[in-house]
């Protein structure tokens, strides 16, 4: 959106499989977050269905850090085997250093 002229280009293919959530966090910017916290208003969530495989395994998510909005997807984790997947809601735990 920020670049009009810039054509858009294919970055993720899921071969055999439908996507059901796609989105980022939003963040409210009256909230005190740690950095931890706001490094994840840049990462981009993804469900999708296996097709052909049972419901109660069909499920995957996906997390992708997106540097800047505007640099290369690098995945960050992926959990399989879910049930069928409506909405993705997750809490991380605060990493302890």
């Amino acid at each position: 959106m920020g670049h009009p002229d810039t054509p858009a280009k294919k970055v993720l293919d899921f071969p055999g499989e439908s996507i059901k959530v796609l989105r980022f966090n939003p963040f409210v910017a009256w909230e005190a977050y740690g950095d931890w916290e706001r490094a994840r208003n840049y990462q981009l969530v993804i469900g999708t269905h296996a097709q052909g495989a049972a419901e109660n395994e069909c499920g995957i998510m996906r997390l992708y850090d997106v540097p800047n909005l505007m640099g290369d997807l690098v995945q960050k984790k992926e959990f399989k085997k879910l049930g069928k997947i409506v909405d993705i809601v997750y809490k991380e735990r605060k990493k302890i250093n």
